[in-house]
C-alpha cells in the first residue's frame, strides 16, 4: 500500500477485524454512528465535506481499496435524508486512477454546484479536477504546480468570491528547505474554465516550514470580507499565521505562536464573524488557541496562547473546529488512553474524540467524548450542516489487520 506522511493512530492491536463498536456517548443530542463505504482496505479523511446548492453532502477521501494504491474517492447523499439514506449501501465513486498513488485531496464547492478537487500525485505534484459530482472520474486533471526541481506536497483551496486560492508546500529536491506559496485562479462570474486566468505563484509562508508532516500541516479560512486566514508549521517548532489578500495577492499580518519546550503543530483556523479569528493548534498534547481580536480598536493578536480548558490531559492532540449559526466554537480533537486489553509486550493504545464548545456570552464548557472504540478514531473532520447540526467524520483503524473505515454522525446544535 502506498504510504503517506501520517502517523500511524496505534500500534500493535491484533486480532481480527471486529463490528464498530457501540458508541459511548457523553452528548445526548447526537445520532449514532455510521460506516461510510465500508471495504477493505485503507480509508482516511483529512479534510472538511462540502455541502452543494442541493444540500447534497459531498465527501472526498483517499482509499486502498483498488489494487493496494491510494486513490481519491468520493461519495454523496441528501442531508434532508439523513435519517434515512444509509451511506454505508452507496457505492462510492474513483475519481483518480492509475498504478500512481493520488491523495490528500481537498474539495471546495463552486456556485453552481462543480466541485474543485486538489490533490497530491506520487511525483509530488499537485493537480485539480472541476466537474459536476458524476464527472470527477472522467474530467481532465489541470496542474496547480509542477516541477522537476520541486516538491510540490500538501495541497489546500479555497473558494474567495470568483478566485480559487491554492496553497501547497514546495521545496527544492537538492535543497529542501520548504516554503509554503499560494496562487490565485480568477474567473468571470460565468466561472468557465476558458475564462479563467492564473496569478503567478507567490511564497506565502516568508519562513521556513516542516516537509514532512500529514494534512495537518496547513488549514486556512475565509472571512467575510474575503480575505484568508492561514496557519501552518514552522521548522522553529513554531505556528505561523498569515493574512493574505487575494484580490491584492498580497500577504499581511504574519503572527507566530510559540509554546516553550514543546513543537507547535496541526493548526486549525475559524473566522469567528467581525468578532476573532481564532487559531487552534497541538502542542506537548495539550490543545491552545490564540485569537486576532477584531472586536478591539485597533484589532490585534492575544498577547498569549491560552489552553483550551479540558484539552490538557497529555494525551490530546488533532484539533478541528468549526463554528455555527449562533456564534459557538465547536473544538473536536482526539484523546488516546492505553489499551487495557494490550499484552505486556505490546504498546498498545485507543483514541477517542472529544467535544468542547465555546459559547460568545460565556465561553468554553466541560468537554464531552462524542466517540469511542476498542480500536483506533483519529483526525476527527467536522462542518456544519444545513439546518444548523454539525455533521462529524473520521476514520478508524485497527493496525493489526492493516484496515481503516470511515464514520460519520450528526450533533444537534441549538439554533
Amino acid at each position: 500500500m502506498s504510504k503517506r506522511e501520517e502517523p500511524e493512530p496505534s500500534r500493535d492491536i491484533q486480532g481480527q477485524r471486529a463490528e464498530p463498536a457501540a458508541l459511548i456517548e457523553e452528548e445526548p443530542s447526537s445520532t449514532p454512528v455510521v460506516p461510510i463505504a465500508p471495504h477493505p482496505g485503507f480509508d482516511f479523511i483529512s479534510r472538511s465535506p462540502v455541502f452543494d446548492p442541493a444540500d447534497r453532502v459531498n465527501v472526498i477521501w483517499e482509499s486502498s481499496r483498488v489494487d493496494d494504491v491510494n486513490q481519491v474517492f468520493a461519495t454523496r447523499w441528501d442531508a434532508a435524508e439523513a435519517e434515512t439514506a444509509n451511506p454505508t449501501d452507496i457505492a462510492p465513486r474513483q475519481v483518480t486512477a492509475g498504478s500512481a498513488a493520488h491523495w490528500l485531496a481537498v474539495v471546495v464547492v463552486l456556485p453552481g454546484g462543480d466541485l474543485v478537487v486538489a490533490y497530491e500525485t506520487a511525483r509530488e505534484d499537485v493537480y485539480f479536477k472541476r466537474a459536476p459530482f458524476e464527472g470527477l472520474a472522467t474530467v481532465a486533471e489541470r496542474p496547480v504546480a509542477t516541477s522537476q526541481r520541486e516538491r510540490e506536497k500538501f495541497p489546500f483551496v479555497v473558494r474567495s468570491g470568483t478566485r480559487l486560492v491554492f496553497f501547497w508546500m514546495s521545496a527544492d529536491r537538492r535543497d529542501p528547505r520548504p516554503r509554503w506559496w499560494v496562487r490565485v485562479r480568477t474567473y468571470t462570474p460565468a466561472w468557465t474554465e476558458a475564462e479563467a486566468s492564473w496569478g503567478p505563484a507567490r511564497e506565502l509562508s516568508q519562513t521556513g516550514t516542516f516537509l514532512e508532516g500529514g494534512p495537518g500541516v496547513f488549514h486556512a479560512a475565509v472571512d467575510q470580507a474575503g480575505e484568508i486566514w492561514a496557519a501552518f508549521q514552522t521548522d522553529g517548532k513554531m505556528i505561523q499565521a498569515v493574512r493574505f489578500d487575494p484580490a491584492t495577492e498580497q500577504t499581511t499580518q504574519p503572527y507566530p505562536f510559540h509554546i516553550s519546550h514543546a513543537k507547535s503543530g496541526d493548526p486549525v483556523v475559524v473566522v469567528d464573524g467581525d468578532r476573532a479569528v481564532w487559531v487552534f493548534w497541538e502542542a506537548g498534547q495539550q490543545i491552545f488557541f490564540q485569537r486576532f481580536r477584531r472586536d478591539l480598536n485597533p484589532p490585534l493578536w492575544d498577547t498569549n496562547p491560552t489552553p483550551v480548558p479540558g484539552a490538557a490531559s497529555g494525551s490530546d492532540a488533532n484539533p478541528a473546529a468549526v463554528r455555527d449559526a449562533a456564534g459557538v466554537i465547536w473544538l473536536f480533537w482526539s484523546r488516546s488512553r492505553p489499551d487495557p486489553d494490550a499484552t505486556p509486550d505490546q504498546f498498545g493504545e485507543l483514541v477517542d474524540l472529544y467535544l468542547a464548545r465555546h459559547y460568545p456570552a460565556t465561553g468554553w464548557d466541560e468537554p464531552l467524548r462524542v466517540s469511542a472504540s476498542p480500536l483506533s478514531g483519529y483526525r476527527p473532520v467536522p462542518v456544519l450542516a444545513p439546518g444548523g447540526r454539525i455533521w462529524l467524520f473520521w476514520s478508524d483503524a485497527n493496525v493489526g489487520d492493516g484496515q481503516a473505515d470511515l464514520f460519520f454522525k450528526q450533533i444537534l446544535t441549538s439554533t
